[in-house]
């Protein structure tokens, strides 16, 4: 499962206002060098825009066909006899688009693979939904807000924040601490921190969306389970979707680090947001048979090899699938553990 490459923000609400506030100043009390320089920061990043929200760069692109050399290098077992292969994508087109470029890139090292390409509504089930946002997004503001005590950050400040944080997706180098105050921009990266993890992540609120992300967990156990079987030559089987659902269904299985327990007043110290939740995360499960025939399974997230909480691996990093398995069928052994939780309602 793998989020979208690099796109671009919700431009629509920052850089028209931002451009008049800074016009409106410069023609009466005349701006500062950060000011001027912030201006035409905004207005080349808004031509660069062109209206379009969220909409993937071509470095998004160029991040997945990276990712698909890099995991054809890795697994080489995995491509050498070529067999058919799945990719299913949400309807959005960032998603089919990052799914072109990793399939692009694989089909070019390996025109063995036949590929099977699916996307609709159905499976925006599990790709694209974990559930009412107001099950817990209101709280989860209120209580970041007063925390963080966002009220000292001016809609103008967001702006800029915002502004040169995603000047650099569209090849425009710029540093938000050259526009805004160390402690503000702080406080706004936590806030996106926050409102991920508390959110989505391992956390009191974000577990009420996990019955929500089981149906993505069922569908990746009975793929597994019939490819196992012998009911098919799958080789590859790939999701392209978001940053909310993969962050929840990484939390439901439990990969230690990111998705491991967390109280929420420790999230903006150690719960790294920019390594956890970057464009083009994704999730792999790789699948092996030992000399025992027992089936193995390692997880790696963001390409990096990972635990899984409250699992045993029989070496390193490699698990018995039916363990695995068994696991994530009963997933109500996060209930278990003990994570502290703060009422948002006091304080």
């Amino acid at each position: 499962y793998g989020r979208h490459g690099s796109r671009s923000d919700l431009g629509s609400q920052y850089y028209p206002y931002l451009d008049s506030v800074l016009t409106a100043r410069q023609a009466t009390i005349g701006l500062t060098a950060q000011e001027d320089s912030l201006l035409r920061l905004t207005r080349r990043v808004n031509a660069l825009y062109d209206g379009m929200d969220r909409r993937l760069f071509p470095l998004g692109q160029q991040e997945q066909a990276a990712i698909a050399k890099r995991m054809s290098a890795r697994f080489p077992s995995v491509f050498k006899r070529g067999g058919e292969a799945r990719a299913i994508s949400s309807v959005i087109p960032r998603c089919i688009l990052s799914m072109t470029a990793i399939t692009n890139a694989l089909s070019a090292l390996h025109p063995n693979i036949k590929w099977y390409f699916d996307s609709g509504e159905q499976f925006q089930k599990y790709i694209y939904s974990t559930g009412p946002r107001e099950m817990t997004v209101p709280a989860v503001q209120h209580w970041s807000d007063s925390v963080l005590n966002i009220d000292q950050i001016t809609y103008e400040e967001r702006c800029a924040y915002q502004t040169a944080v995603y000047a650099p997706l569209f090849g425009i180098p710029a540093d938000p601490y050259y526009f805004l105050p160390a402690e503000k921009v702080k406080i706004l990266e936590a806030e996106m921190t926050i409102h991920y993890c508390l959110n989505f992540g391992n956390t009191y609120y974000g577990r009420m969306h996990f019955p929500y992300s089981q149906v993505g967990l069922n569908e990746i156990i009975q793929r597994a389970d019939n490819i196992i079987a012998g009911k098919e030559n799958t080789i590859l089987d790939l999701r392209f979707g978001h940053d909310n659902p993969i962050l929840n269904l990484v939390s439901l299985m439990g990969i230690k680090g990111v998705g491991s327990p967390i109280a929420q007043e420790d999230i903006s110290t150690q719960w790294p947001g920019w390594k956890y939740l970057c464009m083009g995360s994704n999730l792999q499960l790789i699948f092996y048979r030992n000399a025992a025939n027992d089936v193995l399974v390692k997880v790696l997230y963001n390409e990096k090899e990972c635990h899984i909480e409250g699992l045993t691996p029989i070496q390193n990093y490699y698990y018995r699938w039916a363990n695995v398995r068994t696991a994530w069928l009963h997933t109500h052994r996060f209930a278990s553990y003990n994570v502290r939780y703060v009422n948002p309602k006091n304080g």
